[in-house]
């Protein structure tokens, strides 16, 4: 057979330097590199008060522009689908647990702590439905089955396809679990949830649960080599998983359905947010803070 030569790589490490935990070893076999800076897009100066002054932890288009849910409690607009000028659109009730945002059906729907908010492109109702929990947590959401699926701490709500019957506790999972991200995989919706005990104030252990949307309970569950529960996101048939190891950096693991395996290390970067992961042009997109004070965060690309 004739030999096979790589002439090039980019922003790939692939011979390592050092255990890539500290700022003085930042080098890892396998690992990404950056290569480039972002741009940020401009801010609406129309007044103080449309400012952007919070992080903006969710994206998505919707009816030919973009819209973003802040982590506090602010919903921002773009006047295009492509981004560009951006400026407040209006203030939802509290969204400081995480928030969530996807379009579905005719509306685009918003998490807060204790409500679901609905946006038709004019009007928004903050209080549309009520989440059986008001404790601040995050509100992740996907489509499972014909309805719209939101993390409600331990419980998976539901709102049907009629956008009218909303179950707040269509699925449980374990006490002292909460939901941080979902995405559907394979025909079933991937939960990555951690678990805290009466007596902790943080997580000790994360799972993965699947279920099939219909079910009275999860089909199957895998426990995670994090602490506190990672992103998740599919590409290519697998689901990625992404997030902070033992010396908070990010380790990325994929799952194909029989076995979870690292594929990748990230030093000095931690995940930006629960939504802060995109698909775009057959690559995975995600939003990295830095680590330590002088290290940038960015966005990622696995491809």
């Amino acid at each position: 057979a004739n030999d096979g030569y790589m002439a090039s790589i980019i922003a790939v490490d692939i011979n390592g330097t050092g255990g890539g935990t500290s700022t003085a070893a930042p080098h890892r076999r396998d690992v990404y590199q950056p290569t480039q800076r972002m741009v940020a897009e401009a801010e609406d100066a129309v007044s103080a008060s449309n400012n952007i002054s919070d992080s903006i932890e969710w994206i998505y288009p919707f009816n030919g522009k973009t819209y973003g849910l802040s982590n506090g409690s602010r919903f921002y607009e773009s006047v295009s689908a492509f981004g560009s000028t951006w400026g407040l659109e209006f203030a939802t009730s509290s969204s400081t647990g995480g928030g969530g945002l996807l379009p579905f059906g005719s509306n685009m729907y918003y998490g807060q702590n204790t409500v679901l908010g609905q946006y038709n492109g004019t009007a928004s109702n903050h209080n549309f439905a009520t989440f059986n929990s008001a404790t601040a947590g995050p509100r992740p959401m996907a489509v499972i089955a014909g309805r719209l699926a939101i993390g409600n701490q331990r419980n998976i709500a539901t709102l049907d396809s009629d956008e009218t019957t909303f179950n707040a506790t269509r699925l449980q999972l374990p006490i002292g679990y909460v939901v941080r991200s979902l995405e559907l995989w394979n025909n079933f919706l991937a939960i990555a949830a951690d678990f805290t005990p009466p007596s902790a104030g943080q997580p000790i252990s994360s799972r993965l649960f699947l279920w099939n949307g219909t079910a009275a309970t999860y089909t199957d569950s895998l426990e995670l080599p994090f602490t506190s529960a990672p992103l998740l996101i599919t590409n290519n048939n697998l689901l990625w998983i992404i997030g902070s190891d033992t010396a908070s950096n990010m380790s990325i693991h994929a799952f194909n359905g029989s076995a979870l395996q690292q594929a990748f290390f990230y030093p000095n970067t931690v995940p930006h947010g629960i939504g802060s992961r995109t698909r775009f042009q057959g690559n995975i997109l995600f939003g990295v803070n830095g680590r330590v004070p002088s290290a940038n965060g960015g966005v990622w690309m696995i491809g």
